[in-house]
């Protein structure tokens, strides 16, 4: 970080987000005021520095950020909003920063993304999880859900955790997540939810049912 000038940094996180470019740039002393701020360009002040006018302003374009994607998003004054490179990234700590044990059930549905089925791959290789995925709830031909089939899955093996992709990256069908949501909390599972297709277009109505929501907004907020 003491070097200063511009690195660009190449991030190539999932095969199938493809890659990145992300501009880095240090500054230090009185070159924070004298750079004005870009919501394209990552600005990185040391922290023996954090009472500069700069800083204070860089603060300040951040949480207002967050509370803009709350008000996007319909959960204003809801939960917390956390910042990620990416929506691969955001999905990869909460999956493997969560308490595994061998044996838990993780349920998905049959269209979650690589950055999901690859991390939870990768758990149940390492930490002896167990993937039950949700087929025989979703009809093939219309892509309807039938909540009773969750129910019945649910009761036969309960979870430790749903993980749900809003909407399909494929085919574009929309997940009832509220729904399934519901019935999880009732075994106490951890519902994560992969927005990265919905986050900004469809409402989320009920967030105490959710407890993670990852969303892109070079997606859905144009």
């Amino acid at each position: 970080l003491r070097r200063l000038g511009r690195m660009p940094v190449e991030l190539d996180l999932a095969a199938v987000d493809g890659a990145a470019e992300l501009e880095i740039v240090v500054l230090e002393g009185e070159e924070v005021a004298d750079r004005p701020l870009d919501h394209a360009v990552a600005v990185i002040v040391q922290l023996h520095v954090r009472d500069h006018p700069g800083a204070q302003q860089a603060d300040r374009i951040i949480a207002d950020t967050r509370m803009q994607v709350q008000r996007l998003l319909g959960v204003a004054g809801q939960g917390e909003i956390v910042y990620s490179s990416s929506i691969t990234v955001a999905l990869n700590q909460i999956l493997f920063g969560s308490p595994w044990k061998r044996g838990d059930a993780v349920y998905v549905t049959p269209y979650e993304h690589n950055s999901v089925f690859r991390p939870l791959a990768k758990l149940r290789s390492a930490q002896g999880i167990q993937i039950n995925e949700l087929t025989e709830a979703v009809s093939r031909d219309r892509l309807e859900w039938d909540l009773d089939k969750v129910k019945e899955a649910f009761f036969q093996c309960p979870p430790k955790a749903v993980v749900l992709s809003h909407v399909g990256n494929v085919c574009g069908n929309l997940t009832p997540i509220e729904g399934i949501a519901r019935i999880a909390k009732e075994y106490g599972a951890v519902v994560i939810v992969d927005g990265a297709q919905g986050g900004g277009l469809f409402p989320i109505n009920n967030t105490s049912l959710i407890d993670f929501y990852a969303f892109f907004v070079l997606f859905t907020f144009y």
